[in-house]
């Protein structure tokens, strides 16, 4: 799975969930509910890493 920025479409096909929280939208599929429910979007900066991290109880990594 992946995050992207990009501008909200004027018009979310009728299978996207929108969900706005401290004045930022967050849009995906309704197909992946089960993937992000109770899920934190997150940014980290460091010497090593840098951008949009998905954390949640449903999160795995390899």
């Amino acid at each position: 799975m992946q995050l992207t920025l990009d501008e909200l479409k004027d018009k979310n096909d009728a299978d996207d969930v929108v969900i706005e929280s401290q004045g930022i939208k967050i849009v995906y599929h309704s197909d992946i509910e089960g993937y992000v429910k109770d899920s934190v979007v997150d940014y980290e900066t460091s010497w090593f890493k840098r951008g949009f991290l998905l954390r949640g109880s449903q999160m795995s990594s390899c």
